[in-house]
């Protein structure tokens, strides 16, 4: 059954996600990792592109660029794509790079935002080991996710929550176990084009023992050029279980 899924799951997104189109204005998720209850809107293209850069204690340090392609196909569905490129250098090994584990995702709003009520969106990720593993580039896994996201408008600030659940495939060859996904993120709007975005979000195992979550924090910024460019800044920092981690993160939205 799941693997019937992920095959109609793909087929959709290969025929609907290269449909691009020229578009309007569409408000940009970058640089937070927590999901918005937000889609494009039937006819809109942006393509994100991030750098993300993490340091880990004594196990390395290592950089992502991002491309990720989002297309509107309704006005209450998006389908997205999010290609890694991974520049590793742990302190063990001989530095790595080539292409990470690509991700298809679909996001679905399901109740639009009311006056007192926050939107609620549903989204589906399938990622493909498409990274080596062998060089630390992938993980080696299928992996299936489903994620719930609120949002709410306070104008000028904006909250957003989330909490997912991610199917992890062959989980008896390696480390890797199924995970639960949350996140909570604030925007606050301090001028006409700036944001101030922050978030908690972080991950656990289900049969792993409590000292074994990983959080994390970021605080960052979004600038809005006009209503084709927008580009973001923040810093991230490990908390529990990942206390001895740091990075930073820019982007640049762009919408056509």
């Amino acid at each position: 059954m799941l693997r019937e899924f992920k095959i109609i799951f793909l087929t959709l997104f290969l025929l609907f996600t290269f449909h691009f189109a020229l578009c309007t204005d569409v408000q940009a998720a970058r640089p937070l990792v927590t999901e918005d209850a937000l889609v494009a809107g039937k006819g809109i293209t942006q393509l994100e592109l991030g750098i993300d850069y993490t340091k880990s204690g004594n196990r390395g340090e290592g950089m992502t660029l991002l491309l990720s392609p989002i297309h509107g196909v309704a006005e209450d569905t998006e389908f997205s794509l999010k290609v890694p490129y991974i520049i590793a250098k742990p302190y063990d090994s001989l530095k790595v790079d080539g292409w990470g584990d690509t991700s298809f995702i679909m996001k679905h709003l399901l109740v639009a935002e009311g006056e007192k009520t926050p939107a609620f969106l549903i989204r589906m990720a399938l990622k493909l080991p498409t990274g080596d593993k062998d060089e630390g580039l992938g993980t080696g896994d299928t992996n299936l996710g489903f994620l719930g996201a609120l949002t709410k408008d306070f104008n000028p600030a904006t909250i957003h929550l989330n909490i997912g659940y991610t199917f992890v495939g062959n989980q008896n060859e390696g480390r890797y176990n199924n995970e639960v996904n949350y996140g909570i993120a604030g925007e606050y709007g301090i001028r006409k084009k700036v944001r101030v975005v922050g978030e908690v979000y972080g991950l656990y195992h289900p049969d792993y023992k409590a000292a074994e979550i990983e959080r994390r924090i970021l605080l960052g910024l979004t600038y809005r050029i006009d209503d084709t460019f927008t580009i973001d800044l923040a810093a991230k920092r490990g908390l529990e279980g990942t206390d001895d981690e740091y990075g930073f993160i820019g982007g640049l939205t762009i919408t056509f």
